[in-house]
C-alpha cells in the first residue's frame, strides 16, 4: 500500500491527470491543482529540510513529516474530488471511495511499516489535507466539463504501470543529504531555540 505514495508514481500520474483535464477544458482545475500540488510538495520539503537535521538540537519527536502521507492524501483526494464532481455518478462515487481508501491506507502503512512515527504521519496528513481543502474550495463552483472516465482511467493506469516499472526515486536520501548540508553551512538549527 505504501508504494501508492511514491513520488515516482504520483508525479507522472499528476502529469497525466493535468493533461486529461486540460484536454477536457478544465483549465481552472489544472491551474489550482498545479498550484496546490506544488504548495503541498514544497511545504513537505521545507518541513523535512528544517526538521531532519535539527531533531538532535530541539528534542522533538517529529523528525520528518511523512511525504508519502501528505502527497498521497493530496493527490488521491484531488483525484477523488474531481471524479466525484465531473464524472458520471456510476463512476464518480466508486472511484471516490477508492481514493478515500488510498488516502487512509498510505499514511497507515507508513506507521505500520515503521517508516514514520504517528506524529510524522499526522504532520504529513495535515499538510496534504490543508492543500487539498484549498484545491477543493477553489475548484468548486467552476464549470463542470464532463470527464470521460474510461480515458482518465486508462491514462492513469498506463502511467502508473510505466511508473511502477521505473526504479525507486531516492528522494528521501537526497533531501536528507541537503538538510544536513544546509545545517552545516548555516547552523540553521541553532537559530530557533
Amino acid at each position: 500500500m505504501t508504494d501508492f505514495g511514491e513520488i515516482g508514481l504520483l508525479l507522472p500520474c499528476s502529469l497525466a491527470l493535468c493533461t486529461l483535464l486540460w484536454l477536457h477544458g478544465a483549465r481552472h482545475a489544472v491551474k489550482w491543482f498545479v498550484l496546490c500540488w506544488s504548495g503541498c510538495l514544497g511545504l513537505l520539503l521545507i518541513g523535512k529540510l528544517l526538521l531532519i537535521p535539527c531533531t538532535m538540537h530541539w528534542d522533538l519527536a517529529l523528525r520528518s513529516p511523512s511525504g508519502h502521507a501528505g502527497a498521497s492524501l493530496f493527490f488521491y483526494g484531488a483525484l477523488g474530488w474531481l471524479l466525484l464532481r465531473h464524472a458520471p455518478r456510476s463512476v464518480g462515487w466508486p472511484t471516490a471511495l477508492l481514493a478515500v481508501l488510498l488516502m487512509l491506507g498510505v499514511p497507515l502503512s507508513r506507521v505500520m511499516l515503521g517508516m514514520h512515527s504517528v506524529a510524522e504521519v499526522v504532520a504529513g496528513v495535515c499538510v496534504g489535507l490543508g492543500w487539498l481543502t484549498l484545491f477543493a474550495r477553489r475548484e468548486y463552483g467552476t464549470p463542470r466539463p464532463r470527464l470521460r472516465p474510461a480515458a482518465l482511467g486508462i491514462g492513469l493506469l498506463a502511467v502508473s504501470a510505466l511508473a511502477s516499472g521505473a526504479p525507486h526515486v531516492p528522494a528521501e536520501l537526497a533531501i536528507r543529504d541537503a538538510a544536513h548540508w544546509l545545517q552545516s553551512a548555516f547552523s540553521s538549527c541553532r537559530l530557533i531555540p
